[in-house]
């Protein structure tokens, strides 16, 4: 006989309109606003060249810093975390956005002085590459399906 889930438990979260936080429903939304704010932040600043006269090791402590945060980010908020766990196809994304830096970097290349200061290799450094090791760890984190290796025609030999 099927029983039906309790209506009254002390295990069901109910909204209140007496709860002193709720949680709004935009919340999810924060994550890609301060993505999409960071990416013209960064642009900006690169086409600007506020990254050019940066000494290296500043820029490589942004790029450090950057990185650290976004992974961090995407580590301890519950909301990106879930985001990132409902991505249909994590390896083809973070491939994706692998190609994508390495383009850019590419093109940039050709630029004379500090091209990785430079728009396409700023937006690269700063942006991609933080987005892309995030969509990494959450390919890695996904269980992969495989078959028992009993179960593959090739596991057990012929009767001959």
């Amino acid at each position: 006989m099927a029983s039906s889930a309790p209506t009254n438990s002390t295990n069901v979260r109910v909204e209140s309109p007496l709860d002193p936080w709720p949680v709004p429903r935009h919340a999810a939304r924060a994550p890609r606003i301060a993505l999409a704010s960071w990416a013209l932040l960064v642009a900006g600043a690169s086409v600007d060249g506020v990254f050019a006269r940066l000494e290296p090791e500043a820029y490589a402590a942004l790029i450090a810093f950057a990185v650290g945060f976004t992974l961090l980010a995407a580590w301890s908020d519950r909301e990106l975390h879930e985001t990132l766990r409902a991505l249909p196809h994590k390896l083809a994304s973070a491939l994706m956005l692998d190609a994508v830096l390495l383009a850019s970097l590419a093109v940039s290349r050709d630029a004379a002085g500090a091209w990785w200061a430079g728009f396409p290799a700023a937006m690269a450094l700063l942006v991609l590459l933080p987005l892309a090791l995030v969509v990494h760890a959450a390919a890695a984190r996904t269980k992969s399906v495989r078959t028992a290796p009993g179960a593959s025609p090739g596991a057990k030999r012929a009767a001959t």
